[in-house]
């Protein structure tokens, strides 16, 4: 399965019919009515300019989606030039990026108010705010908006993640194995993984290499999740229990890697079972193991981790990773998970 991309407050599936539910105030659902929709729904406006889906992400308020012909198709809040259009104009009518005409893009990502797209051969373009250095330009770029699609210097990209002000990119040939991980941008609560809580100039535009053995990623808006070796680690805010080391290990900040104890190999029910990919909310965290099984940790207070229970703040009692019993079966392709 493709990885999946730091959501917001709204949700959509991969598949032949691009489906979407949630928050539609500034048109990231592609619905005419800007009401919120709690039932999941056909996209009417999206649909015309979709036809097949292969990845959508969501961040706080737009939308991009990749189509199989390796297109990106965006939409919703554009007050920070998420949606890469040039201008500051939100859209209700999604609308193809122009600027990456001629591009074939294999992934999309998207944080709070910026998008990163990974194009064929491994080159990365970003766009939308660049306030913590998340865009990942240099120390010496502008802090601000950035409406227009800008191109990255690297070209051995194979992944790209957001988080609500930071970002990821997995180094190498997927041939050689393993991924290199690098991480700029806010690093306030030590989502980098450096070691340092350092604000948001710590990693300010500047790639920090994370670790050498990466093999899935995934962010939340101030957390990350990593597989290194099968196993998964997790730095950044923890105060909601997001990083799942359970009700000792909650912080408010985890600067340096930690290994997830009951997710490790050889800890899961099941002969050789491990986890294969992680997915964040902005407080909470999802993992799939190989057999399929799904495990929730973290915010629960609107019931996002599917256990069947709504329950006030209360972090000591999600803290550790639960298994999700019941889920959603039909949705077989790739989604983003709300932030709430």
């Amino acid at each position: 399965m493709p990885p999946r991309s730091r959501p917001g407050s709204h949700g959509k599936a991969s598949s032949e019919e691009l489906l979407a539910f949630g928050a539609n105030g500034d048109g990231q659902c592609g619905f005419a009515d800007r009401a919120i929709t709690s039932s999941v729904a056909r996209s009417a406006a999206l649909l015309p300019r979709v036809r097949e889906v292969r990845q959508a992400a969501c961040g706080a308020s737009h939308v991009c989606v990749l189509t199989a012909s390796g297109d990106a198709v965006v939409a919703g809040a554009n007050d920070y030039g998420q949606l890469g259009t040039g201008d500051l104009v939100a859209r209700q009518a999604p609308l193809h990026v122009r600027a990456l005409s001629g591009l074939v893009v294999t992934q999309v990502s998207c944080g709070d108010q910026h998008t990163l797209l990974l194009a064929a051969p491994g080159h990365v373009w970003a766009f939308g705010s660049n306030y913590a250095g998340q865009l990942g330009l240099g120390i010496e770029a502008a802090r601000g908006k950035h409406a227009t699609p800008k191109a990255l210097t690297r070209g051995n990209v194979r992944g790209v993640v957001c988080g609500g002000n930071h970002s990821i990119l997995l180094l190498g040939d997927p041939s050689d194995g393993p991924a290199c991980a690098v991480a700029f941008g806010s690093n306030a609560f030590g989502q980098l993984g450096s070691g340092r809580d350092g604000g948001h100039d710590e990693g300010a535009g500047v790639p920090i290499k994370v670790s050498a053995k990466v093999e899935s990623a995934a962010a939340g808006r101030y957390h990350t999740l990593l597989i290194i070796e099968g196993g998964v680690w997790g730095c950044g805010r923890n105060v909601s229990g997001q990083l799942g080391l359970g009700p000792g290990g909650l912080k408010g900040a985890v600067t340096t890697p930690m290994l997830l104890e009951t997710l490790a190999p050889g800890s899961l029910p099941g002969v050789g079972d491990k986890v294969v990919q992680v997915a964040c909310g902005a407080r909470h965290s999802l993992a799939l193991s190989r057999n399929g099984c799904v495990w929730a940790f973290g915010d629960n207070t609107s019931g996002q981790l599917g256990l069947g229970l709504i329950a006030s703040f209360a972090p000591e009692l999600f803290a550790s990773p639960r298994r999700v019993e019941q889920f959603i079966q039909d949705v077989t392709g790739d989604a983003s998970y709300g932030k709430s």
